[in-house]
Order: structure tokens, then sequence, then C-alpha cells
């Protein structure tokens, strides 16, 4: 019992630190950074050393991903919430029907955690299926090592990683605390959006997601902390633009 209310706990953090991302500028688009999106990046392939069979099966999965609606960037998000012609129009054909449909659909596939579109939290099961369908294709060191960056490109969104929280083994009480963290950033940057232009608002955002990055690790535990620097493994730069809006393309990253 007390597990399933840690879970339902680390759900609600989740949600709460994916809007409170969302609202942070200077992000450059909403795509979520993946394992599987990470693995298509060419530096990182490089890293791991993949090899042509193995890049074609790593395009392949992304493929199948994306038709699940599991895939990033803008293209998905915008299949989700019923937009881009066609597929998002209504059985009489119109569009502005379907759009409606799209976007309430989107609202209640996020009140559930389902999919993993952009702003959409993501379940542990999904998470390891995701893990899961990348070993098929990777070596174990590749795949340690793809972990390693993953969490380094994350920052200190790597607490919002259901796999990762549960192997640093965050408890109720670090979940409760951080969910007060998060509120309150939230109020901050509420108000900054009210009585501030946008300029002085980029600038004080951008440091109330330094302090609240901060504020977060500080919630860990001296091994926590430690347990996650070690999984962080060896530095990797990311290029600035690998992952901005898709493939190729990057976007800014917090530091832990």
């Amino acid at each position: 019992m007390r597990l399933k209310l840690v879970f339902c706990l680390l759900v609600v953090f989740v949600f709460s630190f994916e809007a409170m991302l969302q609202a942070q500028p200077g992000r450059g688009g909403r795509a979520r950074i993946s394992r599987t999106a990470l693995a298509q990046v060419e530096a990182v392939q490089k890293e791991l050393e993949v090899t042509d069979d193995q890049l074609a099966d790593l395009e392949e999965l992304r493929g199948n991903r994306r038709q699940r609606g599991e895939g990033e960037g803008r293209g998905e998000g915008r299949r989700q919430r019923g937009e881009g012609g066609e597929k998002g129009a209504g059985e009489g054909g119109e569009k502005g029907g379907g759009k409606g449909e799209g976007r309430g659909q989107g609202r209640q596939r996020r009140q559930r955690g389902e999919g993993g579109g952009p702003g959409q939290a993501r379940t542990i099961e999904q998470v390891q299926a995701e893990i899961d369908s990348l070993a098929e294709v990777l070596l174990p060191q590749q795949m340690t090592r793809l972990e390693e960056i993953y969490i380094q490109a994350l920052g200190a969104r790597a607490l919002q990683d259901p796999v990762i929280a549960s192997e640093l083994e965050i408890s109720e009480d670090q979940i409760a605390e951080m969910q007060e963290i998060q509120n309150a950033a939230r109020e901050q940057m509420a108000d900054m959006r009210e009585n501030t232009d946008r300029e002085q608002r980029r600038e004080q955002m951008a440091e109330v997601n330094s302090e609240t990055n901060e504020s977060l690790m500080a919630v860990l535990t001296d091994d926590q902390q430690n347990k996650l620097d070690e999984m962080k493994g060896e530095a990797f730069e990311l290029p600035e633009d690998a992952l901005r809006g898709g493939r190729g393309r990057g976007r800014q990253r917090s530091d832990f």
C-alpha cells in the first residue's frame, strides 16, 4: 500500500515538473528528451560506435514509436491534438471539429498518464518498455553509455524519469518536498508573466529555473547524489542543436 502511495505521488510530481519545464523560456520547442531520440543523434551514435545494421534498426524502432504516438517533436504533438489536415478532421471532414476532439482526447490521455508525446508523463512500465526495445538493438555496453548520456542531457529533470527515480529510491517525503519546490517555482513564474516585460521575464525565469534545479537536487541524500553522479558516467558534450524540434536539432539543458 505504501509503495502504491509513493508511486502515485511520484506521478503527480512528474506532471507538475513537466508543466513547469514547458513554461520555461528558450527551449525552442517541446520535444521530450527520450532514450530513443537520443540514440538518433549522430554525435551519440559515434560515442556508442553504432554499426550500420544497428543504425537501420534504430531508425525502424523510432518509426514504430511514432506510429504508436510515442515519438517526440512537433509532428507527433500535432497529430495527438488532432491538427494537420484530414487526419485531424472529424467524420464530417471538418478540420475544426476533429481538432477539438483531438485536444480533448489529449487532455484525457495526460490525466491518465498515458502516451509519451510532448508534455505527457510516462509510467515506469512505458519507460521500461522503451529501454527493452533499445536493448534488442544495442549491446549492453552501448546501453550503459546511452543511459549515462541520457542522464547528463536531462540534468535535474532526471528526477522525473520513473526508472531513474526508482533506482535512486526517492522516498515519499522527498517527493512531497520536491512538489513544494515545484509549486513555489510555478507561483513565481506566474507572477513574472503578469508583472514583468518579456526580456525581464526571460532572465528571471532562467534564474528561477537554475535555483529550482539546485533545490531539487538538494532534496536528495548524499548517497542518492553520489549514486546519480555515478549513473552519469564520463562527461559527454551533447551538441547544442542535437534535439530541438526533432532529430538533428537541439535544446537547452538544465544543469545539475
